[in-house]
């Protein structure tokens, strides 16, 4: 017996080292290479960033362009020229528009099969100690919630933030070029912009990893239940795990409208 327990003690130390752990601090850069190339790689990158820039700089030239057709005379405002102009800039940017959110939606849901692909030939290819470590709670968590996060939530935040991005690197543009001295009053504006990013991302970051990883016992103390549902009810203890099921869910709960 005591040799066996000496067998099973590196086992059990290398189980409670690979315990589901939150990460903290900001997010290393080979996440965001890794899923840079989950989209393509940097050609299709270049590619996905030229989309947006070409489609602000068509809007910003059709603002100009209605800009200096509102300030023609009336008699020249309905001329077949200036009619083909706007109706010209606008059609492009529509178009440009309908296919810069096509394009990246494409690119973004192809990249979430990327990487559930990749977890799922991982998964498939571990061994049986990785199952051992491991509950099924963790696992069904990565491969439920986590991975309808990368399918529905990332492409749109990505998306959501590329377009406000572009319309405030354009809107700064505009401002510089029309009013140089706005330039004297930008440095402070960042740098305020900045410090307010931190402290909003940081907070924000931590509660949605807290989220993540209270939402494994959930998971695993469902299907622990459904496995052992006839010990759990011979033993009469169906109060016990209901009781330690909730509260598990208000963990998670708490987490979650926090964020």
């Amino acid at each position: 017996e005591e040799q066996t327990g000496n067998q099973n003690s590196p086992q059990k130390e290398q189980c409670s080292a690979n315990d589901e752990k939150k990460t903290t601090g900001l997010i290393r850069w080979t996440t965001w290479l890794g899923y840079a190339d989950a989209i393509g790689g940097w050609p299709i990158l270049v590619v996905f960033f030229g989309i947006f820039a070409v489609t602000q700089a068509s809007l910003l030239l059709t603002i100009v362009e209605i800009g200096k057709w509102s300030e023609r005379p009336a008699q020249d405002q309905d001329s077949p020229r200036w009619l083909g102009v706007i109706v010209g800039c606008t059609g492009t940017v529509i178009f440009l528009s309908f296919f810069r959110a096509t394009l990246s939606f494409s690119l973004l849901v192809r990249a979430s099969d990327r990487l559930h692909s990749h977890l799922l030939r991982a998964v498939m290819g571990a061994k049986i100690e990785f199952f051992d470590c491991n509950p099924v709670g963790r696992i069904l968590n990565r491969f439920s919630a986590d991975t309808g996060t990368t399918d529905e939530v990332l492409p749109l935040t990505v998306f959501d933030f590329l377009v406000g991005c572009f319309m405030a690197l354009g809107a700064v543009f505009t401002a510089i070029v029309t009013l140089p001295f706005v330039l004297i009053a930008l440095p402070p504006l960042i740098w305020k912009f900045w410090r307010l990013r931190q402290v909003f991302v940081s907070t924000t970051r931590e509660l949605k990893r807290l989220e993540g990883i209270s939402r494994s016992p959930c998971f695993a103390m469902m299907s622990e239940s459904i496995d052992g549902i006839a010990t759990i009810r011979s033993n009469g203890l169906s109060e016990y795990c209901r009781n330690k099921f909730e509260e598990f869910h208000d963990a998670h709960t708490r987490a979650f409208f926090s964020f």
